[in-house]
């Protein structure tokens, strides 16, 4: 039969039933019939919205065929009928906006609709109501949402199509009656989210992309007991949704299966598409899923509170989640082929999972253990996807694996994060991309974080990876590809190139150590100093210091966090996100830098006593950012130079002399680059003119009348002498640009 007349027959039944129907009341002392009233539209109001505000409960409306443009919210118990399903229309009279009809009371019936281009086109605040016969259609968000403890619904042969979700059930609906439903062209076709009771019978979902899904919090067992059955189907193949099964095999034609409180399911050669979940076990327990084909679905394969399973030999391709396994343990992930995934596999919670000889590619995140624990992650390949750890998963054993990326931007190989004692070993990582990162979070940082075991087995590029714990006395070898040094001593890194990891060099609480004259480029942090106190960093040259994580705040060229008494000099920090940066940081000595086109040059949070001056701040986009920080920006008579200042040097002596202090800290800023102590009179020369005022000085110091500070160029300290003099002659000739 033609679904239009067959709405249009429906509607008439529907409302001949409610005249024959009607209540009689008859009372004792005189003989009174009252009966429902039949309320029409436009014959007795123009508008829906009117019928129903003067109708009385019990009462019926009954519209007919024409556009109605409003939002209809009915609070009372009473019968809204359309005359006819496709040409009794409830449109929005604000494109997209609004509620076609809202039910906010028990016992209401509505049948008989077009309800379309809404915001949504049915919301349902309440229960025993009947929802039936109906073309939802066109709205924006939701075509049918049911909403917070309501319960006990009927919603039967409808028509529901081309919204974000079709029909939404959300939050402690329970006990709803859902059948006959074609939902097509959705987003989401069909969503059950955190309630329990409901029975599904009969439901068509096609070309919504993504067909049916039963969500609940925290693996709670009830969130999934529903009455679902094969009658219901995604693109015309049964929807398998088993509670309480023991021992049995999932039939071929499946389009999506569901294992609740089960065990010893076997779920094999299936092609599943287009689905919340395709495959999904809550509180399951020693199966096995194999040979499956997962594609365009949301998750392709989710495991919740379900232990000892087995994952193998599956294809996961083009969904936004692969292989997910929640608050689950002692499972198997093996020989599986994930690719183009927004997550690849993911591991939350639970413990002793085995990710073993898979092949993950094209996946933003390939494998993320997230607050898990004593996993085994070996022999996997990996291209263009990697590894990562978060929020406390220890305890891990990564070995064997191949990690590799053709991509420079938003690939990891492996990125640990706010985890410690993981270990790992002859993993191989090549590319252009972040190879290899230890990370703690900034305002809720650990020295745990970085206590990892990783051996030289481990390479970045063909070259190892030197983590080194607990160790003093020692130099980094040459040929390091990756450079972490934590909690020593007395440790040397001289002459390296450093590229493409999460640090060129990170020290975290290591004392008394130096970071000389390395090249480190195209990492987030180029030096990353954590709990580390009296080293020395300088001349060193960091290039390219940006963020692969999405957020560009946390990556800098060198970023001291919680550490004192450092000396940096003569650094290089060009076209970063952030130059220098302090956080946590007293009492540092930072000279003689220079930071060119960052993004801000350096920034300070809650440091102080820091001394800064004789730096270059040259063309950052912002120069210098402080959040409750103080410090010391010069030598008592020199402070920096910053491309940005525009002020004017009233007394030719190379110091500005108005609009100071310059960027509220700088008392004495440059008026040239600070490139040779010699250049006294910062003219970008040593000349003649400075040896002059070096002369001039002679023998002087602070309380002679001659005493030119700018002139103290050497040691001892104030007082101008031979040792002053020879520095000058030693640099004369020299000039800025060509020393």
């Amino acid at each position: 039969m033609d679904e239009s007349l067959r709405l249009k027959r429906f509607s008439v039944v529907t409302f001949f039933a409610i005249l024959v129907n009607a209540p009689i009341v008859t009372c004792s002392s005189h003989s009174i019939m009252t009966t429902s009233s039949i309320i029409t539209v436009p014959d007795d109001y123009p508008t829906i919205q009117a019928a129903v505000d003067v109708a009385n409960p019990g009462d019926a409306v009954y519209v007919r065929t024409g556009t109605y443009f409003e939002w209809v919210s009915v609070t009372k118990s009473l019968s809204l009928i359309g005359e006819n399903p496709n040409t009794t229309i409830i449109e929005s009279p604000a494109h997209t906006y609004g509620t076609g009809i809202t039910l906010s009371a028990n016992n209401i019936t509505v049948t008989g609709f077009t309800i379309r281009n809404h915001a949504a086109g049915m919301c349902v605040y309440s229960s025993y109501n009947t929802i039936e016969g109906n073309n939802i259609l066109l709205n924006d968000d939701r075509n049918i949402f049911v909403f917070l403890n309501s319960k006990n619904n009927t919603i039967s042969n409808n028509v529901i199509s081309n919204g974000t979700w079709g029909l939404d059930f959300f939050n402690s609906c329970d006990y709803n009656v859902i059948s006959g439903n074609r939902i097509s062209n959705n987003e989401f076709g069909l969503d059950i989210s955190s309630s329990h009771g409901n029975t599904l019978r009969d439901n068509n979902m096609t070309n919504n992309k993504y067909n049916f899904r039963v969500t609940g919090w925290g693996g709670n067992l009830n969130n999934y007991a529903h009455d679902i059955d094969a009658s219901n189907t995604v693109n015309g193949k049964p929807v398998y949704y088993w509670v309480n099964h023991h021992n049995k095999s999932v039939p071929s034609d499946a389009g999506c299966v569901y294992a609740v409180n089960s065990t010893n399911i076997l779920v094999k050669d299936l092609n599943l598409t287009s689905n919340g979940d395709a495959v999904k076990f809550i509180h399951t327990s020693e199966s096995v899923i194999k040979n499956v084909y997962c594609s365009k679905n949301m998750y392709s394969i989710l495991l919740d509170y379900s232990n000892m399973n087995v994952i193998r030999g599956n294809t996961i391709t083009s969904n936004d989640g692969g292989i997910y396994i929640y608050s689950s343990s002692n499972n198997t992930i093996i020989n599986n082929t994930v690719s183009e995934n927004r997550a690849g596999v993911r591991v939350s919670g639970g413990a002793g999972n085995n990710v073993s000889r898979n092949s993950i590619s094209e996946c933003a995140w390939g494998l993320i253990i997230y607050g898990s624990t004593d996993n085994r992650v070996i022999d996997n390949n990996m291209t263009d996807s990697g590894i990562v750890f978060w929020y406390s998963s220890t305890r891990n054993t990564v070995s064997g694996n191949v990690i590799s990326s053709t991509r420079t931007r938003g690939v990891y190989g492996i990125r640990i994060e706010e985890s410690g004692g993981n270990t790992f070993r002859n993993n191989t990582l090549t590319g252009e991309a972040i190879n290899f990162g230890v990370y703690t979070d900034t305002w809720d940082s650990s020295f745990s974080h970085f206590i990892q075991y990783a051996d030289s087995s481990n390479t970045v590029n063909g070259r190892p990876i030197y983590y080194w714990m607990n160790e003093k006395d020692r130099q980094i070898p040459s040929d390091a590809g990756y450079v972490a040094v934590v909690n020593s001593t007395n440790i040397t890194v001289k002459d390296l190139n450093l590229t493409c990891n999460g640090q060129g060099v990170l020290f975290a609480r290591t004392t008394n150590s130096t970071i000389e004259n390395v090249n480190v480029s195209w990492n987030e942090f180029g030096i990353y100093l954590f709990e580390s106190s009296s080293n020395i960093i300088n001349d060193n040259v960091v290039h390219r210091s940006t963020s692969h994580s999405g957020w560009t705040g946390f990556c800098g060229g060198l970023w001291l966090e919680s550490s004192l008494n450092n000396v940096l000099t003569n650094n290089t920090i060009t076209r970063g996100y952030m130059g220098l940066r302090l956080i946590y940081s007293n009492s540092n000595v930072i000279t003689e830098n220079t930071m060119v086109y960052n993004w801000q040059g350096i920034g300070l949070t809650i440091s102080s006593d820091n001394f800064v001056y004789h730096n270059n701040f040259i063309n950052n986009t912002e120069q210098i950012g402080m959040y409750k920080s103080s410090g010391i920006w010069d030598n008592g008579c020199e402070g920096n130079y910053w491309s940005a200042y525009n002020g004017s040097d009233l007394d030719g002596d190379g110091i500005g002399d108005t609009y100071l202090p310059w960027g509220d800290v700088d008392n004495y800023p440059l008026m040239n680059p600070y490139w040779n102590l010699a250049d006294i009179n910062h003219d970008l020369k040593v000349n003649i003119y400075d040896a002059v005022l070096v002369c001039a000085a002679y023998s002087s110091t602070p309380s002679d009348s001659h005493w030119n500070p700018h002139s103290d160029i050497a040691e001892p300290c104030e007082i101008i002498d031979i040792y002053d003099v020879v520095t000058m002659a030693w640099n004369y000739g020299e000039e800025w640009g060509n020393p």
